[in-house]
């Protein structure tokens, strides 16, 4: 019985110990510090709780995060917001009033966002759920690989040259009659 637990024991501890582990780490952002600065110190995977408040200054992402408000929090991110190149990783916005958006070579999802002006998407994937674009538009000008939007209101969209996907679903209900695909 000794015997066994030793093997088991030098097991466990070879795993333990030899496995590289990463795991995603969740940073709490109070009204006050730099959103920023709190992105510029993170690592790939993170995620972002944003207290209630307002945040001044651009904003860069260039890895793959989740940046969520803090539930029942209002949070305003007043300047420009620019996602580029995340190596392939996927950037998720949820819940956030947002400036002027620029997306490059990324993939992104933004769920339950306000963008007080537009966005730029070229050669992304982009995905807008339950989103409000009052006074903006949501513009590509180049490759946009996937452009998905969904119970969102935008005042206008424009897709100039390029290839890419646009698929709009307008109605409160999925119903294939509400949507479009327009392969370019």
């Amino acid at each position: 019985m000794s015997r066994c637990l030793t093997k088991i024991t030098c097991i466990l501890a070879t795993c333990l110990f030899s496995a590289e582990q990463t795991f995603a780490v969740v940073h709490v952002v109070s009204s006050g510090q730099s959103l920023q600065a709190a992105i510029d110190e993170a690592s790939a995977g993170d995620t972002f709780l944003v207290e209630a408040g307002d945040y001044d200054g651009s904003i860069v992402i260039t890895k793959a995060l989740t940046i969520r408000a803090a539930p029942q929090a209002t949070v305003a991110a007043t300047g420009a917001l620019t996602i580029t190149d995340t190596g392939g990783g996927k950037v998720r916005i949820r819940g956030l009033s947002l400036g002027t958006t620029t997306i490059t070579g990324s993939a992104v999802d933004f769920v339950q966002c306000t963008f007080s002006s537009g966005m730029t998407a070229t050669d992304s994937a982009v995905a807008l759920f339950r989103c409000a674009m009052p006074n903006g538009y949501l513009s590509s000008s180049g490759d946009l690989s996937v452009l998905a939007v969904a119970y969102s209101s935008l005042w206008a969209v424009n897709i100039n040259g390029g290839r890419g996907e646009f698929t709009c679903i307008t109605s409160s209900s999925p119903n294939p009659a509400d949507t479009w695909n327009y392969p370019r």
